[in-house]
């Protein structure tokens, strides 16, 4: 793939990617296997499936396609956590996680070929699972006896969106529309 072969290469025009009926139907396989509650709207996957996915699909590729595509506000929820406190979780609607999940698909292709094998957090076929096996790994064949532990509190609300962007940038162009 162009990624992998020029690291260099910036990508352009990405939009018409995203809203490929391949692309979404994939994504939308993906969010169906994911399951997960309503949003806003109240629909449902079983109600998608009453009356055709394609369907459903083809509408969704024609409003993103056309610009005439809109996210739909979240769907508010608080989850209690163990300390008693609430954890807020927005929801979005069905058509959103498709539309975010080809974003998703279309990035991932282009920035996979840029990440370290060393590197598990949210990849694709890569889990914690796999890091703890790479760990053991570098310490009881390798040799190695340190492991420094890192979380991020709170990393997607506060991480800094100016250097994130810049980053982006330097792979991607454009805007969709």
């Amino acid at each position: 793939m162009k990624a992998k072969t020029e690291p260099d290469f910036r990508f352009y025009s990405l939009w018409d990617k995203v809203y490929r009926i391949d692309v979404l139907v994939i994504a939308y396989q993906r969010c169906r296997a994911n399951r997960g509650s309503h949003g806003v709207d109240g629909q449902r996957f079983e109600d998608i499936e009453n009356t055709g996915p394609m369907e459903w699909l083809a509408q969704l590729r024609e409003e993103l396609k056309s610009g005439g595509y809109r996210p739909q506000p979240l769907r508010r929820v608080w989850i209690p956590k163990k300390n008693g406190k609430l954890r807020s979780l927005g929801i979005p609607c069905i058509r959103d996680r498709v539309v975010q999940m080809a974003v998703n698909l279309t990035l991932q292709a282009i920035f996979e070929a840029d990440m370290q094998p060393a590197q598990y957090g949210f990849r694709p076929r890569r889990d914690a699972k796999e890091a703890v096996r790479q760990v053991h790994h570098y310490t009881a064949r390798v040799g190695l006896r340190d492991v420094v532990d890192t979380d991020l509190r709170d990393y997607f609300n506060t991480i800094p969106h100016g250097p994130l962007m810049k980053c982006l940038a330097r792979r991607i162009s454009g805007n969709p529309p």
